[in-house]
């Protein structure tokens, strides 16, 4: 089951899905939008494009999916093809008894059935000869005319009928011709598996065929799923990417599916007309017009400033402006040819990074106009009426296509909104428009001279021409006056009683519908609970520094036991992530989503992107190459081990170095050498909480604690005989301590001294525990690499080494008997009178070192000081 707050449980989900990126489709945000508003809980799903997995619109949850592309590099390298052709000519013997690269070669034709000329035409006619055929149906011819809306030459329909069996195009085989479509299908499907939606808004063909499939999925379990098609192009008359068949297979793909959705949408009255028409629908689809938001939403100056500041023109310069897509096809081209026969006039460009802006520039400094072209980049799509106000003439001049004749563009609307007048090509939809309303004037499609003589008409006459953008006429042309027949065909389905908890405007995200709870100065401590993350959080707060926890700790990521809403609950907790504290500790260094991101490195990158500063916790030994290590340390117990257990360290060591490579992302350790050794890693001291019992002196009896660690065998020869000379001494008392990993931790009240391990070439954890409870610890010698990162950090907290030595002393395996006997008979003098000096030293390094402060010292240094 899907799992929501209370609040949410009232609300249907509604996935408004998409095959693109989703950022940028300003329909589709704008539809987001509004179904939150109307009260519905929604998730945007589109597809993964050189984009992050997931991400955000305002207070909208967005999930990209990855397509797999197993059955579509299958069908280009050949594979399964012998079963493909057996589907396409199923009375032929032939495919069986050919090699596969012969059979690839053959289906590229075979299935093409377009016409045209290829080099297998002969061989393919006289394998033809010897085909049992099926009954070359009539109908299939007019199917095929029917697909491509007229009538086919006589090559192409005779080729096609001798090849193809009729049914190849129904009951989902169009699937045969494109195995694309199955991929993002699979994909599709997958995810809306998992989110479980109440309500599907599919846009576009690809979602058509996955949304289809879902909710036959769901009618089979006996759970009907609604959903809607959203179609924003005229297929027929789309030049499509792709092998030539790939066209055929969506014409058949609408064709079988449109009619099955519960409500069909049109973004314009001819599409209306001519869908329902073409796929024999019910109902006339509802018109959805893509119109801008009435309001202007200004953006951050620090971003962007409106278009003629950006282009530092003043309002006596004519300004044409273009936005949307650079394409040849809409005209971008004949803008600029059209430059030289407008002196002083200036065009702007607002569009995508296609490379025809390296097309457009080379034509702008031929024809000599370079310096009036300006190439810039998108703004978001609730901003571009008030990006674009300062122009003169907004422009779409559109070249002929069937779409294009049929299209009356988002550019058209929001141009209106903007106050701007018109020059459009004379495409049947928006010359239409143009001329009936009065807007503007129209050119004919491609011809500079034309554009030119629209254009300098309407800026003869400006006044005229704004004067006829009427309140009544912009009424017609907002998203809000298209929103109120958008909601009310999702009510017609899935009725909704629940309101969102404000209105919001395009990508808005109002502070009463952040994550409630989440201080966005406090530092988040992110994933699992360990050794370090409990005083890490404790530390913190002792400073006054707000510090929560985010992830398994709190509250479950994922539920394994469930079988539907993981996907949804990981947005949930990615959502919550963003609007937290601006400054992240990981806890291990793997993604607080993984059903999401997979990989750290993607979470990290999306995570700066947003602003926020990460630093990802590290064990001490976990990352640094042993070559670096043993080198730093000689005699470290990792290099007594064996070859095997070594070569296994190493392996590892390099599986876990490579998950953070380029990361952007500070590293912490608790450990001296790692924080010497790895790059961009901080030392961060383990936090100690000052105990609320104190131990030393006191006592007739001295107890003397043996801390776990690794020890070399030399080492623990040495230890053994220490423990075994004072097991003889009445005056000490021995105590040796296992921790098991994950355990709780050690209690270290009472002990006086202890012994840590002596080759690890710094001090331990359980040392620095030790000290905070009163205890001096006997150490080993530190490396180099280690005391230069300690020596920084005693400057930084001013904490004289000549104190830290009286109570950490350092000590070889082979002296250690010598050491510990020298510590105990200062302490025992100590316990006699009464002093307990160096317990109060202990506590006083301790609290200098790893307190609370030079904790916070250390996470400002990885993570930068707290936002005000």
């Amino acid at each position: 089951m899907r799992q929501r707050d209370p609040a949410a449980a009232r609300r249907p989900h509604l996935v408004v899905m998409v095959d693109n990126p989703v950022i940028g489709d300003s329909r589709m945000l704008k539809t987001a939008d509004s179904a939150f508003n109307a009260g519905y809980d929604v998730t945007l799903l589109g597809l993964a494009k050189r984009t992050p997995p997931a991400g955000r619109h305002g207070p909208v949850p967005l999930y990209r999916v990855t397509v797999p592309a197993h059955r579509h590099h299958g069908h280009q390298s050949g594979q399964r093809l012998r079963e493909r052709l057996g589907d396409v000519l199923p009375a032929s013997p032939w495919p069986t008894q050919l090699p596969a690269r012969a059979v690839n070669r053959m289906a590229a034709w075979a299935v093409r059935g377009m016409g045209g000329r290829t080099p297998l035409r002969s061989r393919a006619r006289s394998l033809s000869r010897h085909i049992e055929r099926p009954r070359l149906a009539r109908g299939f011819r007019a199917q095929l005319e029917f697909l491509y809306e007229g009538p086919l030459d006589e090559e192409t329909a005779r080729t096609a009928a001798a090849e193809w069996n009729p049914d190849v195009l129904v009951d989902g085989r169009y699937r045969w011709l494109w195995p694309h479509m199955e991929d993002v299908e699979q994909a599709f499907v997958e995810a809306l598996l998992d989110l479980d939606p109440d309500l599907i808004h599919a846009a576009d063909r690809f979602c058509l065929v996955a949304a289809a499939t879902y909710a036959g999925v769901r009618q089979a379990e006996g759970r009907p799923v609604r959903w809607i098609y959203d179609a924003h192009e005229w297929i027929p008359g789309q030049t499509l990417h792709g092998a030539p068949y790939a066209k055929t297979a969506w014409l058949a793909a609408e064709h079988e599916l449109a009619p099955r959705a519960d409500g069909v949408i049109a973004v314009s009255e001819e599409l209306a007309d001519r869908m329902r028409a073409r796929h024999g629908l019910r109902e006339r689809p509802t018109v959805v017009l893509n119109a801008p938001v009435s309001t202007r939403v200004a953006m951050d100056p620090a971003e962007r400033r409106p278009l003629r500041e950006e282009v530092g023109l003043g309002p006596e310069v004519p300004l044409l402006v273009y936005v949307g897509k650079l394409s040849e096809l809409r005209g971008v081209l004949t803008t600029v040819q059209a430059l030289p026969l407008l002196p002083g006039v200036h065009a702007a460009f607002v569009g995508s990074q296609d490379r025809i802006r390296a097309d457009l520039q080379s034509l702008a400094e031929e024809l000599g106009v370079a310096d009036r072209v300006h190439l810039l980049d998108y703004v978001p799509a609730g901003c571009v009426t008030w990006y674009i106000a300062s122009a003169d003439i907004g422009l779409s001049p559109l070249l002929p296509t069937a779409a294009h004749h049929a299209a009356l563009p988002t550019k058209i609307r929001e141009c209106l909104q903007a106050g701007l007048p018109l020059v459009v090509s004379d495409m049947r939809a928006q010359g239409s428009f143009v001329r009936e309303t009065g807007v503007g004037a129209v050119h004919r499609p491609g011809d500079p001279r034309s554009l030119a003589e629209a254009a300098r008409t309407v800026l003869d006459d400006l006044a005229a021409y704004r004067g006829a953008i009427t309140q009544e006429l912009l009424a017609e042309h907002t998203w809000e006056g298209q929103e109120r027949r958008l909601v009310a065909l999702w009510r017609s389905l899935v009725p909704t009683t629940g309101t969102a908890a404000g209105h919001v405007l395009p990508g808005e995200r109002p502070e009463d519908l952040r994550t409630p709870g989440h201080d966005p100065a406090s530092v988040g401590i992110v994933g699992p609970t360990t050794a370090v993350s409990t005083p890490l959080q404790a530390a913190l707060e002792a400073t006054g520094q707000r510090a929560h926890r985010v992830g398994p700790a709190s509250e479950p990521v994922v539920d394994p036991t469930a079988s539907t809403g993981q996907i949804r609950a990981s947005l949930v907790h990615w959502l919550r992530l963003q609007d937290g504290p601006r400054r992240l500790i990981y806890t291990e260094p793997a993604p607080h989503c993984p059903l999401i991101h997979r990989r750290l490195f993607t979470e990290v990158t999306a995570l700066r992107a947003m602003g926020h500063n990460v630093a990802v916790l590290l064990e001490p030994l976990t990352h640094v190459r042993p070559e670096d290590l043993f080198a730093a340390v000689p005699g470290h117990p990792l290099d007594e081990r064996a070859e095997e257990v070594r070569a296994r360290y190493a392996r590892q060591v390099r599986r876990n170095r490579a998950q953070l490579e380029d990361l952007d992302a500070t590293l912490l350790t608790t450990g001296l050498n790692a924080a010497g050794l790895l790059p961009r890693a901080v030392w961060l001291p383990f936090p100690v909480v000052a105990p609320t019992t104190q131990s030393g002196p006191g006592t007739a009896t001295l107890r003397v604690l043996v801390a776990p660690g690794p020890r070399p065998p030399s080492e623990q020869q040495h230890v053994e005989a220490l423990v075994a000379r004072l097991a003889h001494d009445p005056a000490v008392r021995v105590t040796r301590m296992d921790v098991t990993r994950g355990g709780p931790a050690p209690d270290l009240a009472g002990h006086h001294l202890v012994l840590d391990p002596l080759t690890l070439g710094e001090h331990s954890p359980t040392a620095a525990q030790a000290m905070a409870h009163g205890a001096v610890v006997v150490s080993g010698a530190r490396s180099q690499v280690a005391a230069g990162v300690l020596a920084q950090h005693l400057d930084a907290v001013q904490l004289d080494p000549a104190i830290l030595s009286r109570v950490l002393l350092a000590a070889a395996s082979q002296d250690v008997d010598e050491t510990v006997a020298g510590a105990l008979a200062h302490l025992s003098r100590e316990a006699a009178d009464g002093s307990g000096e160096t317990a109060d030293l202990a506590r006083r390094v301790a609290s200098q070192l790893h307190g609370a402060q030079s904790v916070r010292l250390a996470v400002e240094r990885a993570l930068g000081p707290s936002p005000t």
